[in-house]
């Protein structure tokens, strides 16, 4: 989805002969979704899957525990489950 606002500001300055300069960026709004963070989960490489390996699964609905590999291979598949790797690009930057 797109951003409601995007701003920047800019600013340059000289002190005893040398020179600065630095710009401000905002997106404010907006999802992004992380086709890297699924394709990790996928493969068992990121945090969250060591973590439910240590954990013995993944509980879901409050009670269920899914074994870890079977969960994460499924979500983060191509025909995966999105919602799950969608996150605020709301952000500022220097």
């Amino acid at each position: 989805m797109f951003a409601k606002c995007n701003m920047s500001w800019r600013n340059d300055f000289s002190w005893n002969n040398l020179n600065f300069g630095f710009m401000l960026s905002a997106r404010l709004g907006g999802i992004v979704y992380s086709a890297t963070q699924a394709a990790m989960d996928m493969y068992g490489v990121s945090a969250s899957t060591e973590t439910a390996r240590d954990n013995g699964g993944v509980w879901v609905n409050g009670g269920d525990q899914v074994n870890a590999q079977k969960w994460f291979t499924t979500i983060g598949s191509q025909s995966g489950i999105p919602q799950y790797y969608t996150y605020s690009a709301t952000n500022l930057r220097l």
